[in-house]
């Protein structure tokens, strides 16, 4: 039953990381993730750079979803590893 939750969990990270596209506000990106319930996200702002990693202890962190941000809230960079 584990594996079922930690594939759901992968999927979940892989398919939301598509939805991002370059140019999307911070606004946006937020609404998506805050529909997530098997992954988690954090939130690193820095004054270089704002930049949101998503990923999931079920899935033992092995996927993650790192989305980067430019100075006006806007996705310049999405990686999915």
């Amino acid at each position: 039953m584990f594996g079922f939750f930690a594939l759901e969990a992968k999927k979940e990270v892989y398919f939301l990381c598509l939805n991002f596209n370059e140019g999307d506000s911070f606004t946006s990106v937020m609404n998506q993730l805050n529909t997530v319930s098997l992954s988690e996200y954090s939130i690193d702002d820095t004054p270089q750079q704002k930049r949101i990693t998503l990923n999931s202890p079920l899935s033992a962190y092995l996927v993650s979803c790192t989305i980067i941000f430019d100075h006006q809230d806007k996705v310049i960079l999405i990686s999915y590893d």
